[in-house]
């Protein structure tokens, strides 16, 4: 039954309306569409991934390498951190009880 159900599934996933190749280029930027323009970056030879070093400084917290992304590196960090801890610890109390 659950496998019946997942096929029926792919199957209406797979044939729902497809967008026509370029749509996404071409809707990009219009009002209302809610997507911003695409904007290329990169060298002349057409890449588009930046260049190391070709930014600039942050200038607000939520830009990259702001002190926003920063303080949430820490906090996942830390947050990371504490669980190792608490498997470490609670793996130790086990093993002390069923040892004892």
């Amino acid at each position: 039954m659950l496998l019946a159900l997942l096929a029926v599934v792919m199957v209406v996933g797979l044939a729902g309306p497809a967008a026509p190749v370029g749509a996404a280029e071409a809707d990009a930027g219009r009002a209302g569409s809610g997507r911003a323009p695409i904007v290329q970056q990169g060298d002349e030879l057409g890449n588009s991934l930046p260049r190391p070093n070709s930014g600039h400084e942050p200038t607000h917290a939520g830009d990259r390498g702001g002190s926003a992304q920063r303080v949430l590196f820490g906090v996942l960090l830390a947050g990371t951190a504490f669980i190792a801890v608490m498997v470490v610890r609670q793996v130790r109390r086990t093993r002390r009880a069923v040892t004892t």
